[in-house]
């Protein structure tokens, strides 16, 4: 509060959104009170961004931009270490998410809980009917109709839709019909009177032993019972109780091998191969300069699910650091050590409580491999050859696209917003080419492209459809639409304008470098 007063008052007065929103759709008392705490704490992490950023009217620098986008996690880590706020740190830590799947992590929409979106509206709506230092403030009849138009895309439907109606005075229920209100109100989490045991752990051979030894002495020493009963509790707790011996002798012996095959010089591989642990491990890098996390190197794992490891290392709202990844396939990741590495696991099965706290173990005992100096991320190939043989298509076509948007939007909703629409321009156009294709960012509004074509008339059909995709890009209240100037040839080497030919050369490289 006393560094940057101006976010003090944003976050209460998005705490006051949110106490409007939980009344009008009557959330229980519980989760309405834990909503708005979040609501209040969730820019909590701003307190390690300059104020001086946070008030710039001018560009930011990429390390600027880098500790504004790191301010959610880090109200989620000074969030978490609090039993009673580990849900809220995950709300915290995805407020500046979309539904979409494009904000700030690259969240999917499927792990982002509604409690979450609805602090993304608020925030959001505060935001835009607030003065910042590059643009004057929205009305709130702007503001509303800037959520309707991007209900579906940045915002939760249903959220929005209830929270429009709600700060144009309706009845929420009646604006949303009541069937819609209950599908709404059925997607918020519950906070349990009682938290119960998990029944995997009632059902373990030690609590049956436990359970089936009290069902003895009780069947003892109460007359009438038949003494068949009593004594199938008596062998049954004695089996129970061989059943969890010899279970915890084998967790203490696989151990030993572990440790054994550690000892002998063996890497985290061998180490969990001698436990019997069926999985894929991958060590973990910090990259301070990107703020995510890297594989050390290389692993029998999928690529695609280390990946989703490295982005799931990243989560730090999840109470658990293990689950099921996108493909299916399970994993578990060692807690965060400052920037130490961590070793993360992927595995056909479910991980059992002994294989997770292996996994520590073995952590905490292997020396991770060191990356080479010269390692790079691998870079996907975006231009096939044999694709390229066997379509008709003969020539390349390049193409030089000037977005005149970044300017614009940076002024009417800020720099991070102005890079969104660039990304999302860039991604509109990877989904209209084909997969041979190669479009690639050249400067903050400029993208390059290569496109095999027939002929001069197919280029200039792709040119067309290209500018008519970009002006359907989604752009904030107050800034224009693109309307791209595009600039285009074939067999650019041939031909007399300079940045055709530069920009073949660089995306020719590139594609060169990626194959």
């Amino acid at each position: 509060d006393e560094r940057d007063p101006s976010t003090a008052q944003h976050s209460e007065r998005v705490a006051e959104y949110v106490e409007r929103f939980v009344e009008a759709i009557a959330l229980p008392d519980q989760e309405a009170a834990r909503l708005v705490a979040t609501a209040r704490f969730h820019d909590l992490g701003k307190v390690a961004v300059d104020v001086s950023t946070l008030s710039r009217h001018g560009r930011l620098s990429e390390e600027e931009l880098r500790s504004i986008r790191s301010h959610p996690r880090l109200s989620a880590r000074l969030l978490s270490p609090f039993h009673f706020a580990q849900e809220m740190s995950l709300y915290a830590e995805l407020h500046h998410e979309r539904y979409d799947g494009n904000g700030y992590y690259s969240v999917p929409q499927r792990d982002i809980p509604v409690e979450a979106h609805v602090l993304i509206v608020c925030d959001s709506f505060d935001a835009m009917t607030s003065a910042r230092a590059y643009r004057p403030p929205l009305t709130m009849a702007e503001a509303v109709q800037e959520l309707r138009d991007k209900a579906g895309t940045q915002f939760h439907p249903l959220v929005a839709h209830a929270f429009t109606a709600m700060i144009e005075g309706q009845p929420v229920q009646s604006a949303m019909g009541p069937s819609q209100l209950a599908a709404l109100r059925a997607e918020f989490s519950r906070i349990p009177t009682l938290r119960l045991p998990r029944l995997s752990s009632l059902l373990s051979p030690a609590m049956l032993g436990v359970s089936f030894a009290a069902a003895t002495l009780a069947a003892i020493g109460i007359p009438g019972v038949p003494l068949a009963l009593t004594t199938v509790f008596g062998v049954s707790t004695v089996a129970l109780a061989g059943i969890t011996l010899a279970e915890s002798l084998s967790s203490r012996r696989r151990r030993r091998w572990a440790w054994a095959a550690l000892a002998g010089g063996g890497s985290a591989e061998s180490a969990l191969e001698a436990a019997g642990i069926v999985g894929w491990p991958v060590w973990l890098n910090w990259t301070a300069e990107g703020a995510l996390y890297q594989p050390l190197a290389g692993s029998e794992a999928d690529p695609a699910d280390v990946a989703d490891v490295c982005k799931r290392a990243l989560r730090v709202g999840f109470a658990s650091n293990s689950g099921v990844l996108d493909s299916g396939a399970h994993f578990a990741i060692t807690l965060a050590a400052g920037d130490a590495p961590r070793l993360a696991l992927c595995s056909p099965q479910r991980l059992s409580r002994f294989e997770l706290a292996m996994l520590s173990d073995i952590a905490a005992r292997t020396v991770p491999p060191v990356p080479a100096a010269d390692s790079e991320p691998a870079k996907l190939t975006l231009i096939d050859g044999d694709q390229r043989a066997s379509s008709n298509a003969r020539m390349v076509g390049t193409v030089i696209i000037d977005l005149d948007v970044f300017e614009n939007v940076r002024v009417a909703a800020g720099q991070l917003t102005a890079e969104r629409v660039v990304a999302d321009a860039t991604a509109r156009l990877r989904a209209l080419l084909r997969a041979g294709d190669l479009v690639d960012q050249l400067g903050e509004d400029r993208l390059g492209a290569l496109v095999l074509v027939s002929d001069v008339g197919q280029l200039e059909v792709v040119c067309e459809r290209m500018r008519a995709t970009l002006s359907e890009v989604p752009v904030p209240r107050r800034a224009t639409n693109i309307n791209a100037r595009i600039v285009s040839a074939v067999n650019a080497e041939a031909s007399d304008n300079p940045e055709l030919v530069s920009v073949l050369r660089r995306l020719s490289g590139e594609q060169r470098a990626a194959s």
